[in-house]
């Protein structure tokens, strides 16, 4: 994983959003951005909300590319 810092990736299932009153909110298939590897997890970013959350590397089950996907020289997966 430590070398997909600075990859673009999707999150599949797409995250659940919840509005002030704890209420699902429509699913937003946002963009993150892998921050960082270490020993507790991986950091990610959401590039549209700049909210950033640490995955615990057994809530990562796989890692898919998208060459398609690249944008602006960063490669891009799922």
């Amino acid at each position: 994983m430590k070398k997909n810092v600075g990859a673009r990736v999707q999150l599949k299932p797409t995250p659940h959003r919840l509005d002030d009153y704890g209420r699902k909110l429509p699913s937003v298939a946002d963009d993150w951005i892998i921050e960082d590897v270490s020993t507790d997890g991986v950091r990610i970013k959401n590039v549209r909300t700049d909210h950033t959350t640490t995955l615990g590397k057994d809530h990562i089950y796989d890692y898919v590319s998208n060459p398609g996907a690249i944008s602006s020289g960063r490669h891009n997966g799922s």
